[in-house]
């Protein structure tokens, strides 16, 4: 389905079903696609946004959701961070708002010898750039 056809379905509540892209980051960075995947929720994305004057009210566990959301986002204790991110996630998995097909596939990649300053391993993923994140600007040509 082309990407102008999808969003005009999902922002008219006409889907059922929607297939994204998302990576290991994208629960966190790309709001709120891997939070309440809006893709299946749009109408309650809309509430949210508008402060309750558009959209449907979420209830339940999506309601909750959208509460840890918001206590993410002014949390800086790391450890209560890690316990909300973890109730998230719980969430998620109890209810299936998003079904993965393929995750966190390894990909190797071949580099030069005398091409260094290369990390060892690095997160790919499309949120935070790569290879961008990898400090390509760090990278040489050992001279010999």
């Amino acid at each position: 389905e082309e990407r102008g056809l999808c969003w005009e379905r999902v922002t008219a509540n006409l889907t059922q079903v929607c297939i994204w892209q998302m990576d290991t980051s994208s629960a966190w960075v790309s709001w709120p696609a891997g939070v309440v995947n809006f893709h299946g929720a749009y109408q309650y994305w809309q509430w949210y946004i508008t402060g309750g004057k558009a959209g449907i009210k979420p209830t339940g566990d999506m309601a909750r959701l959208f509460e840890l959301w918001d206590k993410l986002q002014v949390t800086t204790d790391e450890k209560e961070r890690e316990c909300i991110a973890r109730e998230m996630t719980d969430l998620h998995a109890k209810n299936i708002w998003i079904i993965g097909t393929v995750g966190e596939a390894i990909q190797p990649v071949v580099v030069k010898n005398d091409f260094r300053n290369v990390p060892e391993e690095l997160i790919s993923t499309n949120s935070a750039q790569t290879p961008g994140n990898a400090q390509t600007a760090q990278f040489f040509i050992k001279q010999k």
